[in-house]
């Protein structure tokens, strides 16, 4: 018989350490997978509410202007798919000496600005977010004329994340109802 004293010997041996180590490195691949997933969620949800706060906020401007002007001044819009500007003209706050005042807005870069008279150039969306297009149409329907709009907006993220939106609407200048 041998030296038995009933004691377990204390200690891992190679199959458990195996065991243990397969184990750890499930576990682990399946937490930085999770993460990984997680993490590309995350940026496209925020790319999707940069373009949907952007499409809003750009719509939301354009709209007030557009309803708040006397109407289009032609000589300076463009109706074309290539070349986007529309200019408004309008009575409210004229500069001095001045009985209107006019309000442009146009392309560039993929940046999408405002021009008032007498002021510098805002652009309209932010820097995460590219207008791919902006198209201005002109409605007539008998007196009356109205202002079609069509956006597009995108993220500047690239490949699987990059997120797009695109809306129309129509706006009709206050003195052509």
């Amino acid at each position: 018989m041998g030296n038995y004293t009933g004691q377990k010997a204390r200690g891992f041996t190679a199959v458990e350490m195996l065991v243990y180590i397969a184990l750890f490195s499930a576990i682990s691949a399946f937490l930085i997978s999770s993460l990984m997933t997680l993490t590309v969620a995350y940026r496209h949800l925020r790319d999707e509410r940069d373009v949907v706060s952007g499409m809003r906020t750009i719509m939301e401007i354009l709209g007030r202007e557009i309803q708040g002007a006397d109407g289009i001044y032609t000589p300076t819009t463009v109706f074309s798919p290539t070349v986007k500007q529309l200019s408004l003209e309008s009575a409210v706050n004229p500069n001095a000496g001045e009985t209107s005042t006019y309000a442009d807005f146009y392309l560039d870069n993929e940046r999408l600005y405002m021009k008032r008279e007498g002021a510098a150039a805002i652009a309209l969306n932010s820097e995460s977010t590219e207008v791919s297009e902006f198209h201005a149409e002109r409605v007539v329907a008998g007196s009356r004329e109205s202002v079609q709009i069509f956006l597009r907006i995108r993220s500047q993220s690239s490949g699987n994340l990059q997120t797009e939106s695109a809306v129309t609407a129509s706006f009709t200048p206050r003195n052509n109802y």
